[in-house]
């Protein structure tokens, strides 16, 4: 269960942002960065909101639909998004309108009912974690460190299904895939360093390159290996390790 509900009064308008609250000399947190909550629960959405600003997340905004949703990530360009979409307010199908309007903006999918074959599709969709509304607070904070940095969080064995589905649609011809061959060998490293969970901004610092070359060679790989963004290559390495 997530911490203990505060006690606030009032509600906020539906379909306004809840107002920041940042406290007096606060720095930005380097683990956490700017958050926001998407979610038309208004107990669900202060009660994370004020964990997580108690735990030092220096920004948290909230939305109750898809209109606020929409112009928060415009303005607001958070760098993870939390997700609620038990109510019917927010669908899977809300993740390209967030790739769309906030690219960078990662995406985790907190729901009621937790389900594997949910969480594919969310992962299919560009989603970069998906558990349950009532995950713990200090579970939920390393979630949300491990996405801000390229990773993806969601249960174990949705990975296993999410690699075996991988694994079925791209079997290596003559134990390598012809595909890896058309990298070149700078392709190569950055595709190593994204299935590490490694950040664009990290892969340039790495290998000294600007992090617009990088997004050039990622562009130039989705295409050569036929995947939708970074998940699907980082997923198709780990395809690769396990069948080779």
């Amino acid at each position: 269960m997530l911490g203990r509900i505060p006690r606030e009064a009032g509600r906020a308008p539906a379909g306004n942002a809840l107002p920041a609250e940042r406290p007096v000399g606060a720095t930005r947190a380097p683990a956490y960065g700017d958050l926001l909550l998407a979610s038309s629960d208004d107990a669900w959405l202060r009660q994370v909101r004020h964990i997580l600003l108690e735990c030092g997340a220096p920004r948290v905004e909230g939305v109750e639909n898809r209109v606020a949703l929409e112009k928060a990530l415009t303005e607001f360009a958070p760098d993870v998004l939390l997700l609620d979409p038990s109510t019917g307010t927010f669908s899977l199908e809300t993740v390209w309108i967030i790739r769309t309007l906030s690219p960078a903006t990662r995406t985790i999918f907190l729901t009621s009912c937790p389900d594997d074959s949910e969480a594919l599709t969310a992962l299919r969709e560009g989603a970069a974690g998906y558990g349950s509304r009532q995950t713990d607070a200090g579970l939920l904070l390393a979630a949300i460190a491990v996405v801000r940095q390229g990773g993806i969080w969601v249960a174990p064995q949705v990975i296993l299904r999410l690699i075996d589905e991988f694994a079925s649609r791209h079997r290596p011809c003559d134990n390598a895939d012809q595909r890896l061959l058309a990298l070149t060998a700078r392709e190569g490293q950055i595709a190593e360093l994204i299935a590490s969970g490694a950040t664009n901004k990290e892969i340039a610092g790495r290998l000294r390159i600007q992090e617009g070359t990088v997004k050039a060679h990622l562009s130039a790989m989705f295409h050569k290996l036929g995947v939708a963004n970074r998940h699907q290559l980082a997923l198709y390495f780990w395809t690769m390790a396990k069948v080779q």
